[in-house]
């Protein structure tokens, strides 16, 4: 309380206190909040994450707006699990964040999951 003072006597000092106060919390913000905000709601992380081996993933069923992030970062759409299989399938459950899934073929040719 007594810095608060101290400030009120002398504005310029006042000012730059606020200046770094407000450069601290947008810091804050961008290093600590938006990260988590990121992987919470946006296809970026999962785009990052199958960027490098696009041509072996397909999609399973996973929430529209995953599938819409997914086609703008991807350019071309990925294919569906059902259309074209791939080694690795992009699926969730419920409200959780997509995952990939290995699916390796038995000599049968049925899949089994292995994560």
């Amino acid at each position: 309380m007594l810095c608060l003072a101290a400030l009120a006597l002398r504005p310029p000092f006042a000012l730059a206190f606020v200046a770094v106060a407000v450069t601290a919390g947008t810091v804050y913000l961008k290093v600590v909040s938006l990260p988590v905000i990121d992987r919470a709601v946006s296809a970026r992380p999962v785009w990052r994450e199958i960027a490098g081996r696009r041509d072996q993933v397909c999609v399973e069923q996973i929430h529209r707006r995953y599938r819409y992030g997914l086609n703008y970062y991807s350019v071309t759409p990925l294919p569906d699990c059902s259309a074209e299989e791939k080694p690795l399938h992009l699926t969730q459950q419920g409200g959780s964040i997509p995952v990939l899934q290995r699916t390796q073929r038995t000599t049968a040719g049925v899949p089994l999951r292995a994560n």
